[in-house]
C-alpha cells in the first residue's frame, strides 16, 4: 500500500475550514444584502408617507401655472412655508420640488420649490435658488435623464443618486394638473452614508460568530469523522489492495476472494464494503449500459434540436419571439462593435385588439393577431420578424432588404391601410397597426438606442391615428 499523497483525515480537516470560510462569506453578504434591503425598505415607508402627506396640501392646478409662468402665488408661498417645517421637523437630507425642461443640450432642471431651514435663509439671498431658478448645471446628465425618465412614466420612483458629493437615496413623485399632465417631479432625499458603517459593523459581528461557533464545530465534526469514517475506509483500503494484489494477472476466479473488514459502523463504509464484491459483474453492465446510452443520446440530439427550433417561434403567429429577438439583438450589437452593424428596426403595434377581445371574444383576438402577422410577413418575406409583446411586432431589415427599405415600409402601410378600411372583411380582420422606423446610425452604440427611436416614432404614429379617428 502506497503512501497517501493528501490523507482523508487531513482533506476533512481543510475542506471544513474552507466550507467554513465559504459559508461566512456568503452568510456575511446575505446578511449585509438582507439588513440593507430591510434599511431601504424601512426610508421608502417614511418617505413614501411624508411624500403623500405633502402632497395632500399641494393645489395642484395652482402650482402648475407657477411653474408654467415662473411667477409664484399666495398658495404657492404657503407651500414653501410648509414645505420648510416639515424638511425642519422631520430631518430629511433634502426635500424639494423641481421641473424636468427640455433644452437643446438634452434634458433640463428648473428650481419650484426647496426646503431650507432657517440657518439655510442666512447664507445670503444670491445663494437661495427661487422658482424658475435654471438648476441644470446643478445636476449631472445621468441625473437628469433620470428626472426626465420619472416625468414620462409619471410613477413614484425610488433612485439613488450623488449629489454634491453626497450620496442620497430619493424618492420621486411626479406632480400631475387636473389634465393628468406631469408638471413637477416632488423629491425627498435621505443621505445613505451613515448605513454603510452600519452594514459593516453588523456584517463584522456576524461574521465573527460565524467564525468561532464554525471552530466549534469542524473540531467536533473531524473527531466523529475520524471514529466513523476515516478509520473504516482505512480498514476497508487495506482489504481493497490485498484483493487487487492477490488478484493481479490471476486467471482461476476460484481464487479471486474479497476477505472484507470487520466493519460495523451501520453507515455507507459499511454498505461500500459489500459493495466491492460485485464490482467485476456491474462493471460488465455498465459496459451495456454504455453502449445503450449511445443510441438514445443520437436519438435524443434531434429531439432536442427540434425543441431548440420551437424555443424560438410564437406559439400563435407563428413568426419567432422575443428570446428570437433578444438573440438578432445579441448579433447586431457584436456589429455595432465591429462598425460593421448596417440595419434598421420597424416597431408595428396594433390598434384596437382589446376592443376585439372585449367585442368579439379572445378567439377573434388571436385572429386578429395572425392575420396581422401574415400581413407583416407578406410584406417582410426575406426578413425576421418578431412578436416581442401582446400586440407589438418587431422587423429587422439588413442587407438588400435595408437597400430597399423605403418601398417595403411604404408598402407596409398600404397594405395596413387597405386591410383596415376593406368593408368586406369582417371586424376581427380588419387590421391597423401604428408603425414606428429608426435607422441605425454612427451615434447608435446599441441595439435599443435604435429600437426606442422606432418605438417613440410609433407611438407618435398611434397618437396621429387616433386624433384622425377622433
Amino acid at each position: 500500500m502506497g503512501v497517501n499523497q493528501r490523507p482523508l483525515k487531513r482533506s476533512i480537516t481543510v475542506g471544513s475550514a474552507v466550507f467554513l470560510i465559504l459559508l461566512g462569506l456568503i452568510l456575511s453578504v446575505v446578511t449585509y444584502l438582507s439588513f440593507r434591503n430591510s434599511m431601504y425598505e424601512r426610508f421608502e415607508a417614511q418617505m413614501l408617507d411624508t411624500l403623500h402627506y405633502i402632497d395632500s396640501h399641494i393645489d395642484h392646478d395652482d402650482l402648475a401655472q407657477c411653474v408654467r409662468t415662473g411667477q409664484p402665488s399666495v398658495k404657492y408661498e404657503a407651500l414653501h412655508h410648509f414645505i420648510d417645517d416639515v424638511y425642519i421637523n422631520h430631518h430629511f437630507h433634502y426635500i424639494y420640488i423641481l421641473a424636468s425642461t427640455e433644452g437643446e443640450d438634452g434634458p433640463g432642471v428648473m428650481e419650484v420649490v426647496t426646503g431650507l431651514a432657517p440657518e439655510d435663509y442666512d447664507v445670503g439671498e444670491d445663494k437661495i435658488y427661487y422658482l424658475g431658478a435654471d438648476l441644470t448645471e446643478q445636476y449631472t446628465p445621468h441625473i437628469r435623464r433620470t428626472f426626465q425618465t420619472i416625468s414620462e412614466k409619471g410613477e413614484l420612483t425610488y433612485f439613488t443618486e450623488s449629489w454634491a458629493g453626497e450620496m442620497d437615496y430619493t424618492g420621486a413623485l411626479p406632480l400631475k394638473d387636473s389634465s393628468g399632465k406631469v408638471f413637477a417631479l416632488l423629491c425627498v432625499d435621505m443621505s445613505v452614508g451613515f448605513i454603510r458603517s452600519t452594514l459593516v459593523r453588523h456584517t463584522i459581528i456576524h461574521l465573527l460568530l460565524i467564525v468561532l461557533m464554525g471552530f466549534i464545530f469542524v473540531w467536533c465534526f473531524v473527531r466523529w469523522m475520524s471514529q466513523n469514517v476515516v478509520r473504516p475506509i482505512q480498514d476497508l483500503e487495506r482489504s481493497v489492495v490485498n484483493f487487487a494484489y492477490i488478484s493481479h494477472k490471476q486467471r482461476d476466479p476460484n481464487l479471486l476472494n474479497f476477505h472484507e473488514p470487520n466493519i460495523h459502523t451501520q453507515n455507507e463504509v459499511e454498505s461500500l464494503s459489500h459493495a466491492v464484491a460485485q464490482m467485476s459483474l456491474d462493471i460488465k453492465h455498465y459496459a451495456i449500459s454504455i453502449a445503450e446510452a449511445e443510441n438514445q443520446v443520437e436519438s435524443m440530439q434531434g429531439k432536442v434540436e427540434r425543441m431548440g427550433q420551437l424555443a424560438y417561434v410564437d406559439t400563435l403567429t407563428k413568426v419567432r419571439n422575443k428570446a428570437a429577438y433578444q438573440k438578432q439583438k445579441n448579433l447586431l450589437n457584436r456589429t455595432i462593435l465591429t462598425c460593421t452593424a448596417r440595419f434598421c428596426i420597424i416597431m408595428v403595434d396594433l390598434n384596437n385588439l382589446k376592443k376585439m377581445n372585449d367585442t368579439y371574444g379572445h378567439k377573434r383576438g388571436d385572429q386578429y393577431l395572425i392575420r396581422a402577422a401574415e400581413l407583416v410577413c407578406s410584406v417582410f418575406e426575406h426578413s425576421p420578424v418578431f412578436r416581442i409583446g401582446g400586440d407589438e411586432f418587431v422587423v429587422v431589415l439588413e442587407g438588400e432588404a435595408y437597400d430597399r427599405r423605403d418601398a417595403h415600409i411604404n408598402r407596409l402601410r398600404e397594405v395596413f391601410r387597405k386591410q383596415a378600411t376593406n368593408p368586406d372583411l369582417p371586424p376581427w380582420e380588419r387590421c391597423s397597426a401604428a408603425i414606428g422606423v429608426a435607422v441605425f446610425t454612427e451615434n447608435d452604440h446599441t441595439v435599443d438606442a435604435v429600437f426606442k427611436r422606432a418605438d417613440s416614432r410609433m407611438y407618435a404614429n398611434k397618437k396621429a391615428m387616433k386624433a384622425q379617428r377622433d
